[in-house]
This record gives C-alpha cells, sequence and structure tokens, in this order.
C-alpha cells in the first residue's frame, strides 16, 4: 500500500480556524476545531484529490484527529510544551490570526480577518461546506458523527485504550470512488521518484 502524504501547511489551519470563527461558528474549542478541520480535508480530498491542510491523522478516544493541528493548538493553549523553540516561529502568525477566550474549555476566536489569499477557491468551498454543514453541531455531536467514519473504526479496532493509531489516507476513500484513490495513491508514486532522484 503506497503510503500517501502531504505537506502540513499551518498558514491554511489558523486561517481556516480564523475563517470559522469570524463566519459564526460558536464554541470553537480545540475538539471542536480539530473535528471541523477533518471535515475540511475530507470533503476536499474525496472530491479534488487532495486535502486542504495536509495534516496527517490519528485514531484518538474522540475520533480522527489532525495530528500536527492537535500538537500546535495545544502548545498554543498551554496544554504541552513539546514542540518547543518549533512553536516560536509562527506564534507571531497565530497571534496575529487568532485569539483564545479563556475558560474551563478555551475558545479560538479571530483576532483579525483571515488572510483568503493563502486558500484556493476550491479551499474556500470546502470550508463553506464544512460550516454550512457542521458548523452548528457541538462538539461531542461531531464526535459521534465521526465515529460513524471508516478513519475512525477501522483503526479504533486494534487501538489501545487511551492511545493513538495512524491513519493511512486510504481510509478516506473507503466505501468511495476508487479511481480518485488510484490517482492520489500515482500521484504519490511520482511524488516519491521525484524525491528518490534529487537523492541520488
Amino acid at each position: 500500500m503506497t503510503d500517501i502524504r502531504f505537506r502540513f501547511q499551518l498558514p491554511k489551519v489558523l486561517n481556516a480556524l480564523a475563517y470559522f470563527a469570524s463566519h459564526g461558528i460558536r464554541d470553537l474549542t480545540k475538539l471542536k476545531a480539530a473535528k471541523l478541520l477533518y471535515y475540511v480535508d475530507k470533503y476536499h480530498l474525496l472530491k479534488y484529490g487532495r486535502p486542504v491542510l495536509g495534516d496527517h491523522y490519528v485514531c484518538m478516544d474522540f475520533g480522527p484527529v489532525p495530528s500536527d493541528t492537535l500538537n500546535f493548538l495545544n502548545n498554543a493553549l498551554g496544554r504541552e510544551v513539546e514542540y518547543g523553540p518549533k512553536f516560536e516561529p509562527v506564534r507571531e502568525l497565530f497571534e496575529r490570526t487568532l485569539r483564545i477566550e479563556p475558560g474551563k474549555n478555551p475558545v479560538l476566536a479571530a483576532a483579525s480577518e483571515p488572510d483568503t489569499s493563502v486558500f484556493s477557491a476550491s479551499d474556500l468551498e470546502a470550508l463553506d461546506h464544512v460550516i454550512e454543514k457542521y458548523g452548528k453541531y457541538s462538539a461531542s455531536e461531531l464526535v459521534d458523527l465521526t465515529h460513524a467514519d471508516a478513519t475512525w473504526q477501522v483503526p479504533d479496532r486494534v487501538r489501545e485504550a487511551g492511545g493513538t493509531e495512524e491513519i493511512p489516507y486510504q481510509l478516506f476513500f473507503e466505501n468511495t470512488d476508487e479511481d480518485l484513490l488510484k490517482f492520489v495513491e500515482a500521484e504519490q508514486e511520482d511524488r516519491d521518484f521525484l524525491l528518490a532522484l534529487q537523492r541520488a
């Protein structure tokens, strides 16, 4: 099985969250943010053959989670320190884009208008689709919805209690277009081949 990978794009993550917050999404906690971003990537991947954010996903208790985004938000919310110096170069971008409303479950809010220039037209389509379809749900309702997806159910069968399990991008295509999956895998093989040539 081809290991499908994409480049993580933190500026898109931050501006996607600001986009949600500036378009009426209420109670944008870390958990709700992770679920909405998952649906953005899922929508775009299944329609256009690539995710918007390029994160890699893991299966956790509360469903599929964009792992790099979660690590970043944990750091931004003061829950973790594992990113250390890697966090500093983007701290300014975070503070320019988002602000944190404190509380038991801190809420993300827009500090300024999102920079939509980082998005393609289809990226914005995915964001608008997720706002319309999922924005009204609570975090716990979104957890329940994602628990119905193969991206959570399949790796959860082998996941240790309280642990994490990697989610291969192939699982996003479960019960969907096999031709699109073959196209995405072929593109990854082309990228891997070019990378091997560069290293030779």
